[in-house]
């Protein structure tokens, strides 16, 4: 983050679960980018880091992930709690997935430069659920969003 301009925001996104065929999925493998910048081993997930130089760490990071979930978790495996996210990732802030739209607008609408890293993604329809267009809408001048977008992917 210290190689950010100021005014710089740098979103990434977690890997998605792929599936073999119905509800049978592929054993889980986190996007490399994501996880080396979280540590966070769950699909689902996105984050936002904000360059901040006059916070400690020079950045403040912003979450977002699924949660528990009685359901998913007695077949997928358990989730980390918005709270354990905040203590265990060292996160700023814990938000649900859910918010991470209108969060990405807010973020986007005050950043002078947004740098995106979208994970390569495969034909299979649950896996374009992240993609440089579903992004990209949300970066869009009509958006409100005035700032430079570079996407790594």
């Amino acid at each position: 983050m210290d190689s950010l301009p100021d005014g710089s925001i740098a979103v990434c996104v977690a890997g998605q679960i792929k599936y073999m065929s119905g509800q049978i999925f592929y054993k889980f493998r986190q996007a490399s980018d994501f996880w080396y910048l979280t540590g966070f081993e769950e699909p689902d997930a996105a984050v936002i880091l904000e360059k901040r130089p006059s916070s400690p760490r020079g950045y403040h990071m912003t979450l977002f992930s699924v949660g528990s979930d009685a359901l998913k978790e007695k077949w997928e495996g358990a989730r980390t709690s918005p709270d354990d996210v905040v203590r265990h990732f060292h996160a700023d802030d814990a938000q649900p997935i859910s918010a991470f739209p209108p969060a990405l607008k807010k973020f986007a609408a005050s950043a002078d430069h947004i740098y995106v890293d979208i994970p390569s993604t495969s034909s299979s329809k649950r896996a374009r659920a992240v993609s440089p267009r579903s992004l990209l809408k949300y970066l869009s001048p009509s958006g409100g969003c005035r700032a430079r977008i570079m996407i790594v992917s």
